[in-house]
């Protein structure tokens, strides 16, 4: 983050895991709503036996990212996002 040769960090941004917990629900919920459309893609990937398998696997996996993010009302996990320049190395 601070020690690249050919990146410069120009700004960054920290929330709460409050904000992924909500972001995560959403994936679910959408998931949900787009089962038809997913399972023939999860059938063609792992096959269709495993479709289902990975159906589950996927909202265990959304479930678990919005419970673990909001632990502790969002402070124990945070979010953070960041933006680089190129060319402008740290010194």
């Amino acid at each position: 983050l601070y020690f690249q040769q050919h990146l410069s960090l120009m700004q960054q941004w920290r929330w709460c895991g409050k904000h992924y917990e909500k972001t995560a629900n959403a994936w679910l919920a959408n998931m949900d709503r787009r089962r038809d459309t997913i399972m023939p893609i999860l059938a063609d990937t792992y096959g269709n036996k495993q479709a289902d398998v990975w159906w589950q696997r996927w909202r265990l996996f959304f479930m678990a990212c919005a419970e673990t993010f909001a632990y502790d009302n969002g402070q124990t996990w945070w979010v953070s996002q960041y933006l680089f320049e190129k060319g402008k190395p740290c010194a």
